[in-house]
């Protein structure tokens, strides 16, 4: 560049401090005549003009600041060789691309980041899957455990319960009761009356056969439903089994309603009562009943009511 344009880009910004100095105020700013005089030149093709012109532009120096103009004059004053125009155009072109690099590198860097926090977010949701499902397959092992242990001991308690019904019956079976010369030696009451269905002081029995008692009553007295009843009773044991179980099935057979009663003995009666009426009462009453040893006899009615007999 000529020591006049130097001498000339110099006067440009010393020319603010000499237009405040006292004097008539010009009609046109001197910073616009400076511009206009420098785009005279420019506009004829001088080179360092065109660099001048550029720095106005860039720097808003009598004219509106406009970068892409600026640059505009810096590539024509390049392009005819002037070196600080190219100077400028290298400094913006390396400041462009260190923004463009900068920019592209803040660009990644959100994508990276981003792509970090989705694989974040990604192992923690496997993570709470992951602990999730060890939990159900703890839950189910538990819940298999316990359903194992539970079956083992209903096993064990089933082991138990036949163990415990095999040891009865072995020693049910060792001790076998013969109940029929029980029942038959006779003696039998309930609670203070004799047996009316028993071999009892009211009561004559034999045996029929090897299996079989068969008894009569005497006259016996009953109060039922407010009638005075007269009846006796005939039972038969059977069906005697090995640990001293056996039947009686019994009928009563109704004397009198109307009577008294007042010389008969009272019947005891322990089970269904006869009804006020005349002859036999088919089909009759069953106990099932088992020795329980050689003094008691205790027997269940068609009601489940128990009911036991003493020898005296």
């Amino acid at each position: 560049m000529s020591r006049f344009a130097i001498a000339l880009f110099c006067a440009i910004f010393a020319l603010p401090a000499l237009a405040q100095a006292p004097g008539p105020v010009p009609p046109v700013p001197v910073q616009v005549q400076i511009f206009q005089y420098f785009m005279a030149k420019a506009q004829n093709g001088n080179a360092n003009a065109e660099y001048i012109v550029g720095t106005l532009y860039e720097a808003g120096k009598g004219v509106p600041k406009n970068e892409p103009e600026a640059k505009k004059w810096y590539q024509k004053a390049a392009t005819q060789g002037n070196q600080l125009a190219k100077d400028k155009l290298d400094h913006s072109s390396h400041a462009a691309r260190e923004a463009a690099k900068a920019k592209v590198m803040a660009a990644e860097n959100t994508v990276r980041e981003r792509a970090e926090a989705a694989a974040r977010q990604r192992a923690a949701q496997e993570a709470r899957a992951r602990v999730k499902a060890e939990l159900a397959a703890r839950a189910r092992l538990d819940a298999e455990r316990a359903a194992r242990a539970q079956a083992e001991e209903a096993r064990a308690a089933e082991q138990r319960a036949a163990a415990a019904r095999k040891a009865q019956a072995e020693r049910m079976a060792q001790r076998r009761i013969d109940a029929l010369p029980i029942v038959l030696s006779g003696g039998w009451f309930n609670n203070v009356n004799a047996a009316s269905m028993l071999p009892s002081p009211n009561t004559s029995c034999l045996q029929a056969g090897n299996a079989k008692i068969v008894c009569f009553s005497q006259r016996l007295h009953a109060d039922v439903n407010g009638s005075a009843l007269t009846y006796t009773v005939k039972s038969t044991a059977s069906n005697f089994g090995p640990q001293g179980t056996f039947t009686v099935h019994y009928l009563y057979h109704v004397l009198d309603v109307s009577g008294d009663g007042s010389d008969a003995p009272n019947g005891g009666i322990v089970a269904d009562p006869p009804a006020a009426q005349l002859g036999w009462q088919s089909p009759g009453h069953t106990l099932q009943c088992q020795a329980r040893n050689t003094q008691v006899v205790a027997c269940t009615d068609e009601r489940h009511q128990m009911i036991e007999f003493a020898r005296r």
